[in-house]
């Protein structure tokens, strides 16, 4: 009952232009800002913990933004996963940093793409589906039930998954190993004994290990993809970023603030578009949980 209702759902967000469905989008980040909500709890902890020198003013303009282009992420996933390739592809409106990703690609050695949980990253499949060998990774739902709802809507265009599981890891190396492209979000708490602690804007996160292993090991070139909502519903602007040659750093403390160093740069983009609402510094270097619920 729930998978049919949730079909439904997007189904019936597919059928409205882009513009109303980030309208309605941006109206659940209201009611979620208004109301005493654990997304505002989670939003203005971290905006707090990264911006410690803003004011009270900036720090709740940027949340309540924040929460609305949440919203629109919501909202937009019936269009990524029920609207054609062509229709989708008429709504990116500008690629910054093309070349970056022609040279990656020619280098042969494979391709990892980075994609922090900003803006509309839920473009990553849709824009690796066309390259060789795409695999993307991802962590299993909570809830095995909606695992299958993922698996049709991001391998529709041709990319195939492959869970943070050690097959799924397997899986990625084969595909970097025959120069083929991976796709990864980097900015999710790793289980404990798979992070080290790195520096995000100035407060340390509990951070993956395993990007950096991937680019070491494979020779692979790393770079960072932003997709960038744009305003009432017009499209979409790409942005691609060199990674940090550190990255691929064997001494993991260097690999993992380099990876934070750049996730920041891709926040900076669009500082409004990003997943305020996760509990990233959840773990604390003491071993102790920060408490994001009151």
């Amino acid at each position: 009952m729930r998978l049919r209702l949730i079909n439904f759902l997007l189904r019936a967000l597919s059928l409205i232009p882009l513009s109303v469905a980030h309208m309605l989008g941006a109206g659940l980040g209201l009611l979620a800002w208004w109301l005493p909500t654990t997304l505002k709890r989670n939003t203005l902890i971290n905006l707090k913990l990264c911006y410690p020198d803003q004011s009270g003013q900036w720090i709740n303009t940027t949340a309540r933004a924040s929460l609305q282009e949440t919203g629109k992420a919501l909202s937009e996933l019936g269009w990524f996963w029920c609207k054609p390739r062509r229709t989708l592809e008429q709504k990116i409106s500008a690629v910054h940093g093309q070349q970056h990703l022609d040279d990656a690609i020619a280098t042969g050695r494979g391709v990892i793409l980075v994609s922090p949980h900003l803006g509309a990253w839920e473009f990553c499949p849709l824009v690796m589906a066309p390259l060789d060998s795409a695999v993307f990774m991802y962590r299993l739902p909570r809830q095995a039930a909606l695992d299958p709802v993922f698996q049709r809507a991001r391998t529709r265009f041709g990319a195939e998954l492959a869970p943070l599981t050690p097959g799924g890891i397997k899986k990625v190396f084969t595909a970097l190993r025959s120069g083929g492209t991976v796709g990864i979000l980097p900015d999710q708490e790793p289980d404990e004994g798979s992070g080290e602690f790195a520096p995000l804007f100035g407060t340390p996160a509990y951070t993956m290990t395993l990007l950096s292993g991937l680019a070491r090991k494979s020779n692979a070139t790393v770079l960072y993809v932003a997709f960038i909502r744009l305003p009432h519903g017009q499209g979409y602007d790409i942005h691609y970023v060199p990674a940090d040659p550190d990255l691929a750093n064997a001494d993991t403390s260097v690999a993992t603030t380099a990876l934070n160093r750049q996730i920041e740069n891709c926040i900076n983009i669009a500082p409004t578009q990003y997943l305020w609402s996760y509990k990233r510094h959840r773990l604390m270097p003491d071993g102790s949980r920060r408490r994001y619920h009151r």
